[in-house]
């Protein structure tokens, strides 16, 4: 294999195209929101161990006093709030470590410089291996266009020997070797590079009717894409096609609907001197009067 000078790389290795991707991975994004959950539960629960911990510290000085006043009950009730003190501590402790153990994974995930720079470095080459490709699914479609003529061409010359075959008296149905080459006509496929160009432009995030689009609820995510992670929450304001913009809408309508379901449909007033619907044998109840 021919080598490039200097550098050791191959000579047909594609080059990194001039290509601005996303800055981090959809399963990044997503690892991020599931512990920044995490992360919020751990102040939420660090907040409810506080107050009761608030509450046990003026139950220990509260009955402190009431024993060194004599009261009788104030031992047993000391040490209940005693413990209630440590169990809080405790517990506040190990929610704070973890919010520190969080917190430290999160960072993590943000990408360093130089792991920016091969991210990116990765992106240009797979931009230029898909355009590459393209231009191969071009000649691909040239290269089926010489094959399908070549067979329609055949077509025609068959017909005219089962012309000549039937002038011969030879039956219609005569095997003239062509069901073959029929069936292949009939299975090519046909502009198969305006679909990779298609697939392309999605990929690469080259449509032209991308726009601004403020994410209204939740958290939603589409298929990743080289230019995006797709991966967005309630605020973001990606850059997105209309059919991108209505697939996200559908999705936080569902999500709506899933999460707050209407209650059924009261049913209208029977109308005076109409008469009475008739129930099913499943819903009437029987009782016995006492």
């Amino acid at each position: 294999m021919t080598k490039q000078k200097g550098n050791g790389k191959s000579a047909g290795a594609p080059k990194a195209a001039e290509f601005t991707g996303s800055p981090t991975s959809q399963r990044r994004v997503k690892e991020r929101w599931r512990l920044e959950s995490q992360l919020k539960n751990c102040r939420a629960n660090i907040g409810l161990w506080e107050g009761k911990l608030a509450t046990a510290t003026a139950g220990v000085k509260r009955w402190s006093e009431q024993l060194s006043l004599g009261t009788g009950a104030a031992h047993s009730i000391l040490i209940s709030f005693t413990k209630d003190v440590e169990e809080a501590e405790r517990m506040i402790a190990a929610f704070k470590q973890n919010v520190v153990n969080l917190e430290t994974e999160i960072a993590a995930l943000e990408l360093i410089p130089e792991q920016a720079a091969q991210r990116a470095e990765g992106q240009g080459i797979l931009a230029a291996l898909a355009l590459a490709r393209l231009e191969g699914d071009k000649q691909i479609d040239a290269t089926l266009s010489v094959v399908i003529a070549l067979l329609c061409e055949r077509q025609q010359v068959t017909a005219k020997m089962r012309e000549r075959a039937m002038a011969l008296e030879f039956d219609r149905d005569i095997n003239l070797d062509d069901m073959r080459f029929d069936a292949l006509l009939r299975a090519l496929p046909k502009e198969m590079a305006r679909e990779s160009g298609k697939w392309v432009e999605w990929f690469l995030g080259r449509e032209a009717d991308r726009r601004p689009s403020k994410i209204t609820g939740g958290q939603v995510t589409l298929p990743e894409t080289l230019r995006s992670h797709n991966a967005f929450q309630i605020d973001d304001c990606p850059e997105l096609t209309a059919a991108e913009e209505k697939r996200i809408r559908d999705i936080v309508d569902a999500c709506f609907r899933r999460d707050h379901p209407q209650p059924p449909a009261e049913e209208s007033p029977r109308i005076p001197g109409a008469p009475v619907p008739e129930v099913p044998p499943e819903k009437i109840q029987w009782g016995i009067i006492r």
